[in-house]
């Protein structure tokens, strides 16, 4: 027993370090990694004693850019959609673990991942445009064939032995899908990278204390539902705005922030991907809304009225989201819905 009183500096070290543990190096904080873990704009300097690479700070600032992005549901090309607790996911995978922060932050047990191994003769997307827009990324990833499946000349680049930042090139590809990924695990998660000497201990050595290798390295259900990375449903503001003239189309166009080409089933996984509920999450379409989970939430998506207002306090849901354009400009429904989900101690979101 230590006769001494708590170290409270100590206490929080510990805290901080279980909370943003790739902000230590040799059980110090380091200041550089936990201004870039917050989201500071900054460059290494003091790298004396870690793993450093051309282009780390880029690397960073991609995994702290959020993603307006959302997953769709294609039940065509889903067994038992509705029943099973499979998932399988179609898209570019850092963008997809964005996605997958808020509605699956320390839940995984184990992830296995396939990395290319940078012999030189392998190809894979790394960030070399980092002022590349938005659009063109989409634009980019979004490349199909005739099929419809994404094709090699927009997924992947390259990475030539010949090129100054072969190693780097490959680092800044890993690490923020490797960040993203470790978030999604449980405390004793694992995961397993399946990788060959090139670039393993790079990779062991950057992840020192955040992750657990282990070189010597499955109740039966045979559905799967299908998701697709796809761009929002909503309307997304534009932030380069110049005049007062763009301001004003910016404006009109989002007095419906409902994209015109949005599905209330796409609107629903967004809503409950943004929510932080999961994609195996049990819904039942009632009349006139969708109950998630028994009551946790429930989301009328398509009309909302008096009787459905009703409907919906009686289950007696944790939290009900709905869509501002359903009420038509019918303040008077709204400011009474709202007030009326308060009473019943229901908390009430407007999209």
């Amino acid at each position: 027993m230590d006769r001494k009183s708590l170290n409270i500096t100590e206490e929080k070290l510990n805290k901080l370090k279980e909370i943003i543990p790739e902000a230590f190096t040799e059980n110090k904080i380091d200041w550089e990694k936990l201004k870039a873990a917050l989201g500071e704009n900054i460059e290494f300097k003091n790298e004396r004693y870690v793993l450093n690479w051309a282009g780390k700070s880029d690397a960073f600032r991609v995994l702290q850019s959020p993603t307006t992005a959302t997953l769709a549901p294609c039940k065509k090309e889903s067994v038992n959609f509705d029943a099973t607790e499979n998932i399988f996911i179609e898209g570019e995978n850092l963008e997809v673990l964005k996605i997958l922060q808020k509605s699956y932050f320390g839940k995984i047990k184990m992830i296995y991942i396939d990395p290319p191994y940078n012999t030189g003769n392998d190809t894979f997307i790394y960030p070399d445009k980092f002022s590349e827009t938005k659009e063109g990324y989409l634009s980019r990833i979004g490349d199909k064939d005739e099929s419809g499946y994404m094709t090699r000349e927009g997924l992947f680049r390259k990475n030539s032995k010949d090129s100054g930042h072969f190693h780097s090139n490959w680092l800044s590809m890993m690490y923020p899908r490797l960040f993203l990924a470790r978030n999604l695990l449980k405390d004793d998660g694992v995961i397993f990278v399946s990788i060959d000497d090139n670039e393993v201990h790079k990779i062991k050595e950057e992840q020192k204390g955040k992750l657990n290798f282990d070189g010597n390295t499955v109740k039966q259900d045979l559905g799967f539902k299908v998701f697709k990375l796809c761009e929002s449903n909503f309307k997304i503001w534009r932030t380069n705005i110049e005049d007062e003239g763009q301001l004003v189309k910016q404006l009109q166009l989002h007095l419906d922030p409902l994209d015109k080409n949005a599905r209330t089933e796409g609107v629903l996984y967004e809503l409950l991907l943004k929510s932080g509920v999961s994609l195996t999450a049990k819904i039942e379409e009632k009349d006139g809304f969708y109950l998630v989970n028994s009551n946790e939430i429930a989301m009328v998506l398509e009309k909302i009225d008096k009787d459905i207002i009703k409907t919906v306090i009686e289950v007696k849901p944790k939290k009900v989201i709905t869509l501002d354009r359903l009420f038509n400009k019918n303040d008077q429904l709204k400011t009474n819905t709202a007030l009326q989900m308060k009473d019943a101690g229901i908390e009430f979101k407007v999209v």
